[in-house]
């Protein structure tokens, strides 16, 4: 049979009686489970075994109904609820139904929670648990979460899940916390899987190496240690230390390597950079390299550099290539293609640049312009020819009008010496028919 606590009050009233009738008065030391008085017997409850007897234990309080406190229990308390469970000492269940707290534990409230750890606590929320090895955990609320590591906590939110020691889910969904002392800030299911890790949210993101971090975004990867993806979609840091900031589809795969922003873009040289852009890359080797924007722009070559446009190369180490179809082939050149088709290094050292004209400006001087119709003048400088020209380029006048002026003049000059000889002719004409004149009157 199962007796009830008010049964037991009558039971333990006659004994008393008894005892003053016979002159056995208890004394102020006496133990609770001896105490004449009402007031001081302590709540008394049947266990979950049908083979344990009711006892009165201990300092024990049960408020619930239908709760079990297990045979053997003490200093422990069921403030209120239905069907809740306690099992050890000093553990406690604050309310809520179908709660279970052992040894030290407490369950706040809520239902069909269970801390079966030591001094481990659930604080409210459904279906929580705190596995029987995960001492000191904490489950602040939600649902559905688990923590099966020691010093682990989560906050609330949604099947959650904590497997290791000291490991921390502050929210979200279905987040997974495996490495000791990782963070998962909240989001919906990422998974934090080396010690030290760190995801701040998102979805579906993954640390999966010491001491790395991904800050938000979606499908992002942080697998080389102490890397760090910012935030995007479908990035990766792979090589140790390395960065990808944002954007999409980015992948920073070199040692200390960076990936700023764009998308498709690689950086798999150690310390190589690729600051924006689509499809750009520094490839595995070319270390040092850098791409800072553009499209489909490729450095081979170790601290090569691209500073934009597209399809551009740098295949030898310290190149410089810009604009678009400019290729690198030889060491420490420069090539910049400004015109339609391909520009491509000849020799070591050289600074090539391809376009229809080049101007340049020297102070507050006019612009003065090179292209193919005085590109020759360029060319008769270099070789040291007439100062005049020289004079011209100082001047900054435009060398095409300076040569049809010089030919002007070669041409009036020839004019004039035409008419000078014309005018000489003439004049000895005139001589001739005065001395024609002269002649007769002086035989006359």
């Amino acid at each position: 049979m199962i007796a009830s606590p008010k049964l037991f009050a009558v039971v333990l009233l006659v004994l008393t009686w008894a005892d003053r009738t016979m002159g056995n008065t208890p004394t102020p030391s006496s133990s609770p489970t001896e105490s004449a008085y009402p007031s001081e017997v302590p709540s008394v409850h049947l266990t979950a075994s049908p083979s344990a007897s009711p006892t009165v234990l201990a300092g024990n309080k049960d408020g619930g109904t239908g709760s079990i406190i297990e045979a053997g229990s003490t200093y422990v308390t069921i403030s209120g609820g239905l069907d809740n469970t306690v099992d050890g000492e000093f553990c406690s269940v604050g309310g809520g139904g179908n709660n279970t707290a052992m040894a030290k534990a407490a369950v706040g409230g809520g239902s069909d929670n269970e801390a079966l750890a030591l001094q481990s606590t659930v604080g409210g929320g459904h279906g929580n648990t705190i596995l029987l090895n995960a001492e000191k955990a904490t489950i602040g609320g939600g649902s559905s979460n688990t923590i099966a590591g020691r010093r682990a906590t989560i906050a609330g939110g949604d099947q959650n899940k904590v497997s290791v020691w000291g490991g921390t889910v502050g929210g979200g969904q279905m987040n997974e916390c495996e490495g000791q002392y990782c963070v998962i800030g909240g989001g919906s299911k990422n998974k934090a899987g080396f010690k030290f890790c760190t995801i701040s949210g998102g979805k579906t993101n993954e640390c999966n190496a010491a001491y790395g971090a991904v800050g938000g975004g979606k499908f992002n990867k942080a697998d080389g240690k102490f890397s760090v993806v910012s935030g995007g979609t479908e990035n990766n840091a792979k090589g140790r230390n390395s960065v990808v900031s944002g954007g999409t589809g980015n992948n920073a795969g070199g040692e200390i390597s960076t990936v700023s922003g764009g998308q498709d873009n690689k950086a798999s040289g150690k310390g190589s950079v690729v600051s924006g852009g689509k499809a750009n890359k520094v490839t595995q080797g070319a270390n040092f390299g850098t791409v800072v924007g553009g499209k489909n722009n490729a450095v081979s070559g170790e601290y090569g550099t691209i500073l934009g446009g597209e399809n551009n190369k740098v295949k030898e180490k310290y190149g410089i290539a810009g604009g678009k179809n400019a290729e690198v082939t030889d060491m420490r050149s420069a090539v910049f293609n400004l015109k339609e088709g391909t520009a491509t290094s000849t020799r070591e050292s050289q600074f090539y640049i391809s376009a229809s004209a080049l101007s340049l400006q020297l102070g507050n001087r006019d612009v003065f312009t090179l292209d193919q119709a005085n590109i020759n003048v360029l060319r008769d400088l270099l070789a040291g020819v007439p100062a005049r020209k020289s004079r011209v380029l100082e001047n900054a006048e435009s060398s095409e009008i300076e040569h049809d002026l010089a030919a002007r003049r070669v041409e009036q000059m020839e004019a004039a010496q035409a008419i000078q000889t014309q005018i000489d002719a003439q004049n000895n004409q005139i001589e001739e028919l005065r001395l024609m004149l002269v002649k007769p009157l002086s035989v006359a």
